[in-house]
């Protein structure tokens, strides 16, 4: 079975666990917000790219959104997300780290297959919250494959940096040797790619699906936070 296919079947069942959300409760919420510009921002691991991520939704006064906070938004409306309790994360991890981008069909008797039939179900979950959230206006993404899910309506920004200066990030941040944080960023960033490229089937660091990519190790992380904030307000159509 194709990965679009299962998602499509998938986006039905869960859609049927959305309880509690009056419709015309949604109806009144939409016609009181105006809904404003959404930035996505995907980023290489260490660049800085979630630092700048949330110091643009402070300065924009805009809502900030990662994983966590995704899954809270959608537990809120109603979505059975008990599913995230249950995953194992270095299971998830492993998955990634190994799944080859065309790997659609993984044999139902293979170990993976459990974990791509749960990463699968998050997925759509987190899309459809994304895109929820999305017709509010007035947020930032980090991750998720937000780019992709919003691409239509979102503005796009890509962080990357030099490879020295992510070593070093690394290292303050997480208190790693020199070979430990280049293995990690390495790391990282393949389940990044593959989990990108996965869903969907484009180049996670491909220049043309952003619209705005930023080196840090030029900009700095204040100077990467005034470049998107002002390509934002010049353009918030």
């Amino acid at each position: 079975m194709l990965v679009k296919e299962l998602l499509s079947g998938l986006r039905k069942d869960i859609t049927k666990k959305k309880t509690n959300v009056k419709k015309e409760e949604v109806v009144k919420e939409k016609e009181s917000v105006e809904a404003g510009p959404v930035i996505t921002i995907a980023r290489e691991f260490g660049s800085g790219g979630r630092e700048i991520a949330m110091k643009v939704s402070q300065k924009l006064k805009f809502d900030f959104y990662d994983k966590e906070k995704i899954i809270e938004t959608a537990k809120k409306n109603g979505i059975d997300t008990s599913l995230f309790e249950q995953l194992d994360e270095s299971k998830i991890d492993s998955f990634w780290y190994q799944v080859s981008p065309k790997e659609y069909d993984i044999p139902e008797n293979s170990d993976s297959y459990e974990v791509k039939v749960n990463n699968d179900k998050m997925f759509m979950i987190q899309s459809d919250t994304i895109r929820e959230i999305a017709q509010k206006g007035n947020a930032v993404f980090v991750g998720r494959c937000a780019s992709y899910i919003l691409r239509n309506t979102a503005k796009k920004v890509f962080i990357t940096a030099g490879l020295e200066d992510k070593i070093k990030r690394v290292e303050k941040r997480y208190g790693l040797s020199r070979d430990k944080a280049i293995n990690l960023i390495q790391t990282a960033d393949k389940k990044r790619e593959n989990y990108y490229d996965y869903y969907t089937n484009t180049k996670w660091n491909a220049p043309e699906n952003y619209d705005l990519i930023i080196d840090v190790s030029k900009t700095g992380i204040d100077g990467a936070v005034n470049k998107i904030v002002k390509y934002v307000n010049e353009n918030k159509k």
